[in-house]
């Protein structure tokens, strides 16, 4: 048994001691790291492989338990209640120890539901996959200014987003780990800050998508461990503030 609340669409799968609705007592794919995927490219007439990139693969995760009712049709409701989760992407929230991540996965395959005790105790499972397999925990706060670092709690690499504040009449270059730079030739005007988000290396500005005033758009991640050092730098005054969430595999 796992302590915790597992969250999904309005259920809440809660593993510990004391009453619930769904007890939590199968948690697989969760706490552990996903599988990795890669493409081999074996030598011919040698010993071995060519060395190719390893990624990880997408999440699976396997929850079960017993389902608490008080009448046959309470029970009827809660089966219907499981097999309605759709298998569309939507956030699952798992709420463990002092922290809470959250990933984005679907239902996968048929959503079991087995009674044991007719009207009061049955048995479910259910699966669900996250193509993107990372989890994802709380915003760092991490402060502005025209130099900032930026660190975090997770154990692989992190992408930060960037609001850009102040007064730049001739644009801005954000440079970050190993010279990389990020430059926005579109004047960055008080009042109407930008963001700069290096998930998909687009500036927006008033929620409105900046075309081809990005002339050298280097993306780069902040890993886990030791920080890095983001610096704005610029005609005129401005200040950086990092948006940067805790990532897990």
């Amino acid at each position: 048994m796992t302590d915790g609340i597992l969250s999904v669409d309005g259920l809440e799968f809660v593993g510990g001691d004391g009453d619930c609705d769904w007890s939590l007592d199968t948690l697989d794919g969760w706490f552990d790291g996903p599988d990795t995927k890669f493409t081999d490219s074996s030598r011919l007439l040698q010993h071995g492989s060519f060395d190719v990139p390893v990624f990880s693969a997408a999440r699976t995760v396997t929850v079960g338990g017993l389902c608490f009712t008080s009448t046959a049709a309470e029970q009827e409701d809660a089966a219907r209640r499981l097999t309605r989760i759709l298998p569309t992407l939507g956030p699952v929230v798992g709420h463990f120890g002092s922290r809470v991540l959250t990933g984005m996965g679907k239902r996968v395959g048929s959503a079991k539901f087995d009674p044991l005790v007719y009207g009061s105790v049955a048995e479910y499972q259910v699966q669900f996959w996250f193509p993107d397999p990372r989890l994802y925990g709380e915003q760092v706060a991490l402060p502005s200014g025209s130099t900032v670092k930026l660190w975090h709690y997770g154990n692989t690499n992190a992408v930060p987003v960037f609001t850009v504040s102040g007064s730049m009449g001739s644009g801005y270059t954000i440079t970050g780990p190993g010279g990389q730079v990020f430059q926005v030739s579109k004047p960055l005007v008080s009042g109407h800050p930008h963001t700069v988000d290096f998930r998909t290396g687009r500036v927006t500005v008033d929620g409105g998508l900046v075309v081809d005033q990005t002339p050298v758009a280097q993306v780069w991640t902040v890993p886990p461990g030791d920080p890095v050092t983001a610096t704005l730098s610029g005609a005129g005054s401005g200040s950086l503030t990092p948006i940067l969430r805790s990532t897990f595999l």
